[in-house]
Parts: C-alpha cells; sequence; structure tokens
C-alpha cells in the first residue's frame, strides 16, 4: 500500500472544511496553479478557470453540511465521496433560486502533487437541482 506524501493524508478533511466555508479563496489553496478541473458541466483550466467556477457555486449554493462518506487513496490518486446539504440561494445551471435546503451526493476524483490538487474530476447528483426546478414551479 503506498503511504501519501506528508500533508496528503490531511487533504479530504481540508476539503471538508474548505467547503463548509462557503469561501472560494479557501478552497483554491488546495489546487495547484496549473490544475485542471472538469465536472459534467465544464472543463476547466488553471486558478482563474476554477476560481469562476467555485465563485458561482458559492453564489448558487451555501454549503451547510459535508460528510465524507469514503476516501480511496493510491497515490498520486484520491477519491473522495460525500455527501452535501446546501441552500439553492442562487441560479445554477439556468435553475433559478429556491431558497429551499437539499441533500445530494458527490464524487470527486483527485490526483494530487507536493499536497495541492492538479486534477479534479467530479460528478454530482445534479438531478437533485431539477427536483427543486419542479418544486418551484
Amino acid at each position: 500500500m503506498n503511504m501519501p506524501a506528508a500533508g496528503e493524508e490531511r487533504l479530504p478533511e481540508q476539503m471538508k472544511a474548505a467547503m463548509l466555508s462557503n469561501d472560494p479563496d479557501v478552497v483554491l489553496e488546495l489546487y495547484a496553479d496549473d490544475c485542471e478541473v472538469s465536472d459534467p458541466a465544464m472543463q476547466l483550466s488553471g486558478k482563474a478557470g476554477l476560481r469562476t467556477a467555485v465563485e458561482y457555486f458559492f453564489a448558487a449554493f451555501r454549503m451547510r453540511e459535508f460528510e465524507i462518506e469514503e476516501v480511496i487513496r493510491q497515490d498520486p490518486t484520491l477519491i473522495i465521496r460525500s455527501r452535501w446539504q446546501v441552500v439553492h440561494q442562487g441560479e445554477y445551471l439556468g435553475v433559478p433560486p429556491s431558497g429551499k435546503i437539499f441533500e445530494t451526493w458527490n464524487i470527486m476524483w483527485l490526483v494530487v502533487r507536493d499536497g495541492k490538487v492538479i486534477s479534479d474530476t467530479s460528478v454530482w447528483d445534479a438531478g437533485e437541482l431539477r427536483r427543486l426546478e419542479q418544486l418551484a414551479t
């Protein structure tokens, strides 16, 4: 079994704290300048692109809870499966704000170098957002 590099063993808890901070600057601290980020809605390169995405996310959602359910490490890869509870406070992917609380799941497939995320491929259950949209209409 490969052991995580110094500091990398704390990355899941650091990610949890960063997301719960609802502060893009705290999230960005965990990523390398040359990071690559993708999810079903976007593909971004570098911290400038990541900043745009994180600011958009936090404008749409206020994180209330973030629970890590599973962590899988195989250096340099780190997979974090989590559950969130957020308040839908702003427009996201064309869905107007509902003000409602909802829960969803997320899987982050991270590649880490020198304690920083260089690649983040994430998937979350955006179907929950569509269910909110239906309730609002």
